[in-house]
């Protein structure tokens, strides 16, 4: 009984997280159609790598610049899928992928993975790539 009992502590904290996860995933995507220069500050830490398409990037500065040159004004991101597999010491493995738009009708695919690691009391993105998908 006591197993089983620890077993749905453990699905319950798992959803609860989960569900953390997805909010503050939702949240990154908002900030990142409507005020790119918050995202480094509020999602990376100084250490963190990003993967843009085939550009690698590295620290919370160089990342900054990175989204601030990006030439989109009215972008809006629709998640499709969210994936979150728990990996070790705590960190997070996320895997979206969904529809980008530009202010125009045609949607362009994307596929999104983070790393996000504890920091304090709050999740931050460790490693993320990101890449515009294409049917084969």
């Amino acid at each position: 009984f006591l197993r089983l009992c620890l077993e749905i502590e453990k699905i319950m904290d798992t959803k609860q997280i989960e569900s953390y996860i997805q909010g503050k995933i939702q949240e990154y995507y908002r900030d990142l159609s409507s005020c790119r220069n918050l995202l480094v500050g509020k999602y990376y830490d100084g250490q963190s790598v990003m993967t843009y398409q085939d550009i690698l990037v590295l620290g919370a500065h160089a990342i900054h610049e990175k989204f601030c040159s990006l030439s989109f004004q009215n972008l809006q991101v629709q998640p499709i899928g969210i994936n979150i597999q728990p990996v070790l010491d705590g960190k997070y493995m996320i895997f979206v992928f969904g529809q980008l738009r530009d202010g125009t009708d045609n949607p362009v695919p994307f596929s999104d993975c983070f790393l996000m690691s504890p920091v304090g009391q709050d999740l931050r993105i460790a490693n993320h790539i990101f890449k515009i998908t294409t049917q084969i």
